[in-house]
């Protein structure tokens, strides 16, 4: 997960990615693009956009893996539920890293 336009003064987390202020909207949404490049990660298409901010299809330009990227708003509430999420994430995937016990509801 990706933040967005962190202001200078605030120290960044290492998986955040400061976005300048000028790519947001209104609402604190990110402006995503089909083609443009976030780390190493081609943008191929926009998938949605809720409450806690927009997700984005892209291509890994090194492996050509494609992946979802969610792209958290510019707000520290959304930040840091994003945080949250990301944290239990992990959590799962290293504890059951081949999805044993996955379940389809």
């Amino acid at each position: 997960m990706f933040g967005v336009s962190t202001p200078v003064e605030e120290e960044v987390p290492a998986n955040i990615i400061p976005m300048p202020e000028t790519c947001d909207d209104q609402d604190g949404y990110y402006k995503a693009t089909i083609g443009e490049l976030i780390r190493n990660y081609k943008v191929t298409a926009i998938l949605g956009k809720g409450v806690f901010g927009s997700v984005v299809r892209a291509t890994n330009v090194d492996t050509e893996q494609d992946v979802a990227i969610k792209i958290v708003r510019v707000d520290q509430v959304y930040r840091m539920s994003g945080e949250t999420e990301r944290n239990i994430l992990k959590y799962l995937n290293d504890n059951d890293p081949k999805s044993k016990n996955l379940r389809e509801q």
